[in-house]
């Protein structure tokens, strides 16, 4: 396999069955900006346990997620309760093994989300998403026996995915979502257990774990260095801005833009093909669209949270600067 193909994470992401069950008494979009604000915050600060339901298509999966904050970092641990045993750890966002020993991150480790859309960055949620998005919020459902507000994002344009957050009321927590492609439900999660805030001090598997202060951050330094890529990238979305940028010094080098909206991220990996095995045409990894091609003697790669058509797009945009 290519060097490449060893810096994408493919992400544990399923989703989930639950009832829709349509917002009323919606509310202003700016209303709904807050709300999601909440949410980011919420997931970086509470300790929560739980177990929760997933979806995709014609497969169900049941799964325990443990989320705890300390020091200013985070452990997250989601494990399958049914069917083939996956368990992935992160600290801080790396992945780790499942004793919670750090390895070394690839870019795609430190960079992508982790497994839940509760995991958003606050200061990537501002009017700018009013652009690309209609928000709305209103009263929802009961979910894992907690009350909710349900913000409903339907995008303007066919370019990203239209969401659903039934948020808990109480803590702010995601408690359930539905990912949306033309309006129609391709998607779902939803805890059906959540104890939160939860006590975690007694957990076994993370007694010896430490849990270090966050330091990973995309400077604006790191993002100006884009500028000297040799790469364009021509058919970025409305409301994607460039949100991290970096190339590897051993040659072959490896570029890698992350461009985000504040819901839905995409990657674009450039490297010199130096093997016969190529990523070409259309890949799925779990709710994530891929697109290879070959640009003269260069692998580009395109992955994202976005429809199959628009990562398409995206990679056949990229050329040199000099083209």
């Amino acid at each position: 396999m290519l060097r490449f193909s060893q810096k994408i994470i493919m992400l544990f992401v399923i989703a989930v069955a639950a009832n829709a069950g349509e917002p009323e008494k919606a509310g202003s979009g700016a209303e709904a900006l807050k709300y999601l604000k909440k949410m980011a915050k919420a997931s970086d600060e509470i300790d929560y346990r739980g177990k929760l339901v997933f979806i995709s298509k014609s497969q169900t999966k049941t799964a325990e997620l443990i989320h705890k904050c300390e020091n200013g970092g985070e452990y997250e641990r989601l494990k399958t309760l049914d069917g083939p045993h996956v368990e992935i750890v992160r600290i801080n966002g790396k992945l780790a093994d499942s004793g919670g020993k750090g390895h070394r991150a690839s870019f795609f480790d430190r960079y992508t989300r982790r497994p839940l859309y509760g995991h958003l960055s606050e200061k990537m949620i501002t009017e700018r998403l009013l652009e690309v998005y209609e928000l709305s919020v209103a009263d929802g459902n009961q979910v894992a026996g907690r009350d909710t507000s349900v913000v409903k994002m339907s995008p303007v344009d066919q370019d990203r995915y239209g969401y659903n957050f039934w948020i808990d009321k109480q803590t702010g927590l995601l408690l359930k979502m539905c990912l949306l492609e033309n309006k129609k439900e391709i998607e779902q999660f939803m805890f059906v257990d959540l104890e939160a805030p939860a006590d975690l001090s007694n957990l076994e598997e993370i007694k010896n774990v430490k849990i270090e202060k966050n330091n990973t951050r995309t400077t604006s330094a790191d993002i100006a260095l884009s500028k000297n890529s040799r790469w364009k990238i021509d058919a970025v979305p409305a409301g994607f801005l460039l949100t991290a940028y970096e190339k590897t010094k051993a040659e072959p080098s490896l570029e890698h833009f992350i461009f985000a909206d504040g819901i839905a991220t995409f990657s674009v990996y450039i490297e010199k093909a130096i093997s016969k095995e190529h990523y070409k045409g259309a890949y799925r990894f779990g709710i994530f669209n891929g697109y290879g091609i070959l640009h003269k003697d260069y692998q580009v790669m395109v992955l994202g949270d976005l429809p199959a058509a628009t990562i398409q797009k995206i990679a056949k945009s990229v050329s040199a600067k000099s083209e």
